[in-house]
């Protein structure tokens, strides 16, 4: 959780500053993450690029988005449809089956941790 935390964490800071590319180190876990922020349109690109025998993600970020809420608890399928239609934005959540959308663990019949939400 930690993890996931931190990553956005570094894009909500890097959004506030004039910084345009965040650079930290890679590791998988990291890459997909800032993957699926990427297919949801948040970040423009990320690139895996290695230096001296290290590995580091280069990550473009779009300006567009205004706020992410760091959010910690559980959440059961039945909730899940509240949250879908009462909120617009993008709700992550960490699941038995991996890190999905609110709108993919509600197709999948799941609950699971909350992590945060994206205006």
């Amino acid at each position: 959780m930690n993890l996931v935390f931190e990553l956005l964490n570094n894009l909500k800071n890097n959004h506030l500053s004039i910084k345009n590319f965040i650079y930290i180190k890679a590791t998988v876990i990291k890459y997909k993450i800032w993957k699926f922020l990427e297919l949801k349109h948040y970040i423009k690109k990320v690139y895996w690029i290695k230096i001296n025998n290290k590995q580091y993600l280069l990550i473009n970020i779009r300006k567009n988005f205004t706020n992410i809420k760091f959010l910690n608890f559980p959440i059961k399928y039945k909730n899940i449809f509240e949250l879908f239609f009462k909120f617009k934005g993008l709700f992550i959540i960490n699941t038995s089956k991996g890190i999905l959308t609110i709108y993919n663990a509600y197709k999948l019949k799941i609950g699971g941790l909350l992590i945060c939400y994206i205006l």
